[in-house]
């Protein structure tokens, strides 16, 4: 028998499958398709501001569909144009609050304004990242931080801030040092505002013996948290 057919048919077969994992990768179904379209079907307090940088204002939302953990229990929703864009936030039962919209805040010199949501909370500290919108998509800053948020407010032994400071971003750390309880310290960290990224420009850091910062030095360390100065659209709480 000759060798020929059989290799026609060994490359055939070849090429079947990989054209069937192709296909298999561009129909690989969303897991949170079902919960994303309930999502944009519930929105109802809505932050009007520009967040795609066409000087229309847009309609911003956030909407948490479970209290429980969920890696699709709530979602940013953006009415922008004719257009809907959802993306999916986890919720964990230990903060049932939480993600909670913040609002929208004009960061840097980039068109558009940012969407700013606390995504998780602590005991006395709440963690914040910020998201854009461009080019059709919902998509969240890289920060140089593990899970990408700036941490503000805090407890007697720390308090975190961050706000504008001109054209940079400021995030700042103010916290207890050693055991007397008369010694303090802070870190301030300042960044330019990327394409989609915080990149760090510099640091500052210093002691001193009150327990808490001054607002009129630290201007980041203002209420209401995070970003008093440059927020255009503030949440309600959740």
């Amino acid at each position: 028998m000759s060798r020929l057919p059989l290799v026609a048919a060994f490359l055939a077969a070849v090429s079947l499958a990989a054209g069937c994992s192709h296909a298999s990768k561009r129909s690989k179904a969303d897991p949170c398709a079902t919960a994303r379209t309930a999502a944009a079907a519930r929105v109802t307090h809505v932050l009007h501001g520009d967040v795609d940088g066409d000087g229309v204002p847009d309609r911003v939302a956030l909407v948490r569909l479970r209290r429980a953990e969920s890696r699709c229990g709530a979602f940013l929703v953006v009415r922008t144009g004719g257009r809907t864009l959802t993306h999916a936030l986890r919720t964990t039962p230990s903060s049932p609050l939480v993600p909670s919209l913040n609002g929208l805040a004009a960061l840097g010199s980039r068109p558009g304004l940012a969407i700013v949501v606390t995504t998780w909370e602590g005991a006395s500290t709440a963690f914040a990242r910020v998201f854009a919108v461009r080019e059709g998509r919902i998509f969240a800053f890289a920060t140089g931080t593990p899970d990408g948020t700036f941490p503000y407010e805090g407890s007697v032994t720390h308090i975190d801030a961050i706000d504008c400071a001109g054209p940079l971003v400021v995030a700042s750390g103010w916290f207890l040092r050693g055991t007397t309880g008369r010694s303090f310290g802070f870190v301030r960290r300042f960044y330019r505002v990327g394409t989609e990224r915080f990149h760090l420009v510099r640091s500052q850091s210093g002691a001193s013996r009150s327990p808490f910062p001054s607002r009129s030095r630290l201007r980041e360390f203002r209420e209401p948290q995070p970003f008093p100065s440059c927020t255009r659209a503030r949440g309600a709480a959740a």
